[in-house]
């Protein structure tokens, strides 16, 4: 009999074991981890970004950013309670769903702004660089659609 949780749970072999023997590089694994804990850092900057815009309270940041690990109580009840709980609260789709739904109707449903800057190193003068940057705007369809008021009309047919 297994014991499964989600919690840690790494469903690759380990580096030197089975498919991933032979290989130069690091194990598929190892880079979806990678690429999971980097999402999650830019998520927690985005999201600390934004609660500092709101202008909201940091007393309550800290008491929402502790808030997950709050549940790892759920293991005072068994390992597939503290599991469930752990994994609940550990995903974002309750953010979503409540940026979604309106958590706080004095916040826009949309952005209020958007501020878009490249630093571009290419063998191109400045004037050149500037031109490209012209001609991607006017040929570019988002560039347009945010820019430019654009009619929505939303039927049930």
């Amino acid at each position: 009999m297994s014991d499964f949780s989600l919690m840690n749970h790494d469903p690759l072999p380990a580096s030197g074991q089975g498919a991933s023997a032979g290989t130069a590089s690091a194990p598929l694994g190892s880079q979806i981890t990678l690429m999971l804990r980097i999402e999650g850092l830019a998520t927690l900057a985005l999201a600390t970004q934004a609660y500092y815009r709101l202008g909201w309270d940091w007393r309550l940041y800290a008491a929402l950013f502790l808030l997950p690990d709050i549940s790892l109580a759920g293991y005072l009840f068994g390992r597939k309670t503290g599991a469930w709980a752990y994994n609940v609260v550990h995903v974002y789709n309750l953010p979503i769903i409540l940026g979604i739904l309106g958590a706080d109707p004095e916040v826009r449903n949309g952005f209020s702004g958007i501020d878009v800057r490249f630093d571009i190193d290419a063998d191109a003068t400045p004037d050149e660089i500037e031109a490209l940057v012209a001609q991607s705007q006017k040929r570019s369809a988002v560039f347009d659609i945010v820019t430019n008021p654009t009619n929505v009309s939303v039927s049930v047919g």
